[in-house]
């Protein structure tokens, strides 16, 4: 007589493959848990990450209180400036290139008051002449005109450092990247401003009453050190 070997090896592979089917499934079940379980700490993950990105724009845009942003997009350049500062088109037949006037509130409008200034913007307390030209060889970006000055410069610097320049340099400073000359400009009496190059143009801040000797007040110094170019 022979026995029959056929069922159990059968039943030995039936026995593999629900083997299989529970293993497989029990793995798939842990493996969802455990991704549902992680979900939220991966948001609060990223809710942490927006946070501090969120922080880092705040303070990258931080103005002071009482301060607000001028920003010009022809100009290509943004700053700071007292929240009371006024922003006027230049008026009249400019000869100086100034594209803005920012200014405080009139201290006086009485005409005669303003013929016995000596200098512009007398009669206000901040005074700024935001001015462009398209290269330092436009004679009203470089001041006008003297004996001794070359016809033509490669850039800014190389016209600042020509001692026959009109517009004279007293100082050099890096803000935001940008390479910043402070000078002395030459009208009814030398006043204060500053200049740097955007490309090829040139761009001045001008403040016509403070005195080149006298420099620039806290005020001017922090509207500088915010100034950024487009």
């Amino acid at each position: 007589m022979h026995k029959k070997h056929g069922f159990g090896l059968v039943g030995i592979l039936l026995i593999v493959v629900v083997i299989g089917v529970v293993g497989f499934a029990g793995w798939y079940v842990w493996s969802r848990n455990k991704t549902i379980d992680n979900t939220p700490q991966q948001n609060r993950d990223n809710d942490a990450t927006t946070e501090e990105n969120d922080e880092f724009n705040k303070n990258d845009l931080d103005i002071p209180e009482g301060w607000v942003e001028f920003k010009n997009n022809e100009l290509g350049i943004k700053f700071i400036h007292p929240d009371n500062w006024l922003v006027d088109d230049p008026f009249g037949n400019v000869t100086y290139g100034a594209k803005k006037i920012l200014h405080t509130p009139e201290v006086n409008k009485d005409k005669a008051d303003y013929e016995k200034c000596e200098i512009r913007g007398c009669d206000y307390a901040y005074y700024l002449e935001l001015s462009e030209w398209d290269n330092i060889n436009i004679e009203s970006a470089r001041g006008g005109s003297s004996l001794g000055m070359k016809t033509s410069y490669l850039n800014l610097k190389d016209y600042l450092s020509d001692e026959a320049a009109i517009k004279k340099m007293t100082n050099e400073l890096s803000v935001n990247g940008i390479d910043v000359f402070e000078v002395k400009i030459s009208d009814v009496s030398e006043y204060y401003g500053i200049l740097f190059q955007k490309g090829e143009k040139v761009i001045e801040l001008g403040f016509p009453n403070v005195y080149a000797s006298e420099g620039p007040d806290q005020v001017i110094k922090t509207l500088i050190d915010s100034i950024s170019v487009l």
